[in-house]
């Protein structure tokens, strides 16, 4: 058993807003549906854990190679984000030739990892189907009884499964992107440890999640347009990367005014998004994601060079925080909503700031009548691209 840690995130809200008090009910509906949907199962992680750590297949292989597009690779991507990577991983999501050619060399030695929740997914499919090699190490995950697992089945692979009530975009704590995470940094361990931490005290991750579940759901509310989310940290891209598509399917209805998801490096959104953020028309939020301490070795060491910028002799880092508070500070002129979200401990943060963004955009959807597990949309462009590729 590990000793359960629980550490808050630091979250402050900067200017006016029209958030009302957070309804604990439909928080905590959020997460036992989440629970329920073998999304927040402690016993379900744990089990995949222990499963995944018995698997003889890492010991044969430096490099992986992660076959999925969208849920099937954004929450691996989002993980392995968060820890230092001790072997090689290589993701192929699109079906560009190109990117095939570059690993050619290492498919014989490479274990493949072929996610696709409903077994049909044409991009992976056909990823799969251009490099496949009987002699090959694969493994697979999707759901039972799925096409895919039939295939994996018939050529002797073995299968780790997602459950089918978990969709793609809430699958990071499934096999989809467990497997990748244990593969490429033996944290699994730290993993478990954090979840325990966060799944056994669910009063206490409900209240944490209401902060930053008001603050979305009045972007809906008051009708914006646009959530900017403008990240300051030393890189939390694959954060915005997935988070972008848990809001966008889950509450992207025809029943709820959707307001659109913007992520953007902050540093560089000074030069060109701030522009549009501070003088355009229209009602937006901004969510800043931001390093709680700067600890650089690099500093700003010619006197003459700091001059031209007024900078004295600073941490290079220590920039970054002085373009996130001057942006807070021009935001608040211009009264627009701001809420910022201070990471210190990049691995324990982040798992954390996944797990409550996923009860904060399900209790969204929830309260507005909306099954946010589900993508209806989506299902029609797949039907359309079967009518293509039907010989």
């Amino acid at each position: 058993l590990y000793p359960l840690l629980y550490n808050s995130l630091s979250m402050r809200f900067v200017g006016r807003s029209s958030c009302t008090s957070p309804d604990i009910k439909v928080l905590a509906n959020a997460f036992q549906e989440l629970v329920s949907h073998k999304i927040l199962d402690l016993k379900n992680i744990q089990d995949n854990i222990n499963q995944i750590n018995n698997l003889d297949l890492f010991d044969k292989s430096d490099h992986l190679v992660h076959l999925g597009i969208g849920g099937s690779s954004n929450g691996a991507k989002l993980l392995i984000s968060l820890v230092e990577i001790h072997k090689k991983v290589t993701f192929l999501e699109e079906p560009l030739s190109e990117q095939v050619k570059k690993i050619a060399n290492d498919l014989g030695k490479a274990l493949c990892f072929v996610v696709s929740k409903s077994g049909v997914t044409y991009e992976t499919i056909s990823l799969l189907s251009s490099i496949y090699q009987e002699d090959g190490e694969y493994l697979f995950s999707t759901e039972e009884g799925s096409p895919l697992h039939k295939f994996a089945e018939k050529h002797g692979h073995k299968t780790l499964f997602i459950p089918k009530s978990a969709s793609g975009r809430y699958s990071m704590f499934t096999p989809a992107g467990l497997v990748t995470f244990g593969f490429a940094s033996n944290c699994l361990g730290d993993l478990s440890k954090e979840l325990s931490g966060l799944l056994m005290s669910p009063e206490r991750l409900i209240n944490e999640t209401a902060p930053l579940a008001n603050f979305l759901s009045s972007a809906i509310n008051d009708k914006s347009q646009a959530v900017f989310i403008l990240d300051y940290t030393s890189g939390f891209e694959h954060f915005g990367e997935w988070f972008l598509q848990l809001w966008s399917e889950s509450l992207g209805r025809s029943n709820i005014h959707f307001a659109t998801l913007n992520y953007q490096r902050g540093v560089p959104a000074q030069h060109h998004t701030l522009q549009a953020i501070l003088d355009a028309p229209m009602e937006k939020k901004v969510l800043i994601l931001a390093d709680r301490s700067v600890n650089s070795k690099v500093v700003l060491r010619n006197k003459e060079l700091n001059e031209i910028i007024h900078a004295r002799s600073m941490p290079l880092d220590s920039l970054r925080c002085v373009e996130k508070d001057a942006t807070k500070l021009a935001l608040e002129s211009r009264s627009i909503p701001c809420f910022e979200i201070e990471i210190e401990d990049r691995f324990n943060d982040g798992v954390k700031l996944a797990v409550i963004s996923m009860i904060a955009v399900a209790a969204i959807g929830l309260s507005n009548k909306t099954d946010p597990f589900v993508q209806p949309a989506v299902e029609l462009i797949k039907q359309q691209i079967k009518g293509f590729l039907k010989p």
